[in-house]
């Protein structure tokens, strides 16, 4: 399957859905923690959604939106799919539409993309309660606009992540302090690399504002 973001490729399967619980948890799973990068993510997008911001602020989350349902996609659970697949169904339409805002405010782009950023929440919840897993002990997002965060005070150092594969290098990301947003990109004149490999960050490492988003190029 191909989102606009990437391939999902490298899926991994589960025999059972206490054997995914334990290790591809939504809470604590190898590849990030994918309910709770996503609640995060559309609370941040909400945060957007206030007068005089631009547009193009939007595209950024967009794709980092778009990377967290590709993500979600290559850990799929055994059963219960019909709410997961809803959930990722809508984050992907709210990241598209996000993507090609043609211009206008913020507040306008959050708007057009609301209904589903809130249909993917309800099914989102709906599944984590079938399977008695909550992704954190945050309320869910309430879906309404609220205060434009403050510039953060302080700044988070990029980590040094190239030649790592995906998995450790969205931990690394995150840990540092940042969103991860993955592009599934081949290197130019090197298609031998090993699926999964960062080859490439934007921004590289160097010293960003705490709670942006480093982009991971990873070799398909």
């Amino acid at each position: 399957m191909v989102l606009w973001c990437g391939s999902v490729s490298n899926v991994v399967q589960f025999s059972s859905l206490a054997q995914w619980k334990a290790q591809a948890n939504v809470v604590n799973n190898l590849q990030g923690s994918i309910g709770l990068n996503i609640q995060t993510t559309v609370r941040a997008i909400e945060n957007l959604g206030t007068p005089n911001g631009a547009a193009a602020s939007v595209f950024p989350f967009a794709q980092a939106l778009c990377g967290e349902v590709l993500m979600a996609d290559e850990v799929p659970p055994p059963a219960d799919l019909a709410d997961y697949d809803t959930a990722m169904a809508n984050f992907l339409k709210a990241s598209e539409q996000m993507r090609s805002v043609p211009g206008g405010s913020a507040e306008s782009a959050v708007a057009a993309v609301r209904p589903y950023l809130n249909a993917g929440t309800t099914a989102l919840n709906a599944f984590l309660a079938a399977i008695a897993a909550a992704p954190s002990s945050a309320p869910a997002a309430t879906v309404t606009p609220v205060a434009a965060p403050s510039p953060a005070a302080s700044a988070c150092v990029v980590p040094d992540v190239v030649d790592s594969f995906q998995a450790s290098a969205v931990r690394a990301v995150q840990t540092a302090g940042f969103r991860a947003a993955i592009v599934r990109k081949a290197l130019p004149n090197d298609p031998g690399l090993p699926a999964g490999l960062v080859w490439a960050t934007n921004p590289s490492v160097q010293d960003e504002p705490c709670g942006s988003t480093v982009t991971l190029y990873v070799q398909p």
